[in-house]
Parts: C-alpha cells; sequence; structure tokens
C-alpha cells in the first residue's frame, strides 16, 4: 500500500472515529493527531495536568501550536513539532470563588482539536483560604 492510500484510510478511519465517537475514552481526536486526555478537570486543589499530544504515523513531523486557553491556564510548551506532553498549569491567584471552565485549542496543519478545561476556586469558607 502506497503512503498515499495508507494517509487516505486514516484519514477515513479517524472521520469515522470522530463522528461516532468511538475510540478511547478520554481522548480528543483529529485527522492527524490526538490528544488526551479530552478533559483537564483540576477541581478545587489541583494545580498541575498533562495532555500527551500523538501524532498518527503519517504525520509524526507535524508541527502544532495552542491557539487559545482560559486566561488561568500556563500550558507549556506551547507549540512543538511531532508527539510530546504538554504541561499546564492552573493559577487561582486573585480569582474569586466559583467554577471555571474553559477550552484550549490546539491546532496541527489540518486540525484543531479542542480540550475541555475546569477548576475551582473554593471559598474561605471551604477552608482551602486562596
Amino acid at each position: 500500500m502506497t503512503r498515499l492510500a495508507r494517509y487516505s484510510v486514516l484519514l477515513a478511519l479517524a472521520g469515522l472515529l470522530a463522528t461516532f465517537g468511538a475510540g478511547c475514552a478520554g481522548t480528543a481526536t483529529g485527522n492527524q493527531f490526538q490528544v488526551s486526555p479530552a478533559t483537564l478537570a483540576f477541581g478545587a486543589e489541583q494545580t498541575t495536568g498533562t495532555l500527551d499530544i500523538v501524532f498518527f504515523d503519517v504525520a509524526q513531523d507535524q508541527t502544532w501550536s495552542i491557539t487559545s486557553q482560559p486566561s488561568w491556564t500556563q500550558p507549556t510548551p506551547v507549540s512543538g513539532s511531532g508527539s510530546t506532553v504538554v504541561t499546564v498549569t492552573v493559577d487561582r491567584t486573585g480569582l474569586p470563588p466559583g467554577l471555571y471552565n474553559g477550552t484550549i485549542q490546539i491546532q496541527g496543519n489540518v486540525d484543531l482539536v479542542s480540550i475541555n478545561v475546569s477548576m475551582e476556586v473554593p471559598s474561605v469558607a471551604d477552608g482551602a483560604g486562596r
């Protein structure tokens, strides 16, 4: 099978997986790469989490970049080439108590994958005193 034919088959399968929600639970899948987990839930105390960006075999040398993120998140690195691990840190400093939700968007050469992210800033009455 030629490289182009393999790439076409992978694109078709990735499209089917994305359309029907099949595949690994907790994974956001594009045509060239996937990111897991599909959701980062930091709760009231966790401050760091990781995202695994994995490119499919035919797209290993492709670039990616984080194109948007909530202001209270700090992903590192914010761009790169090929598969990698991104560390996401949240900063609750100065935020009023409440639940915060947002999206981290990762742009590949042809894909845009969205990762839901959430955290809580507890009130002083909750005992966390942030």
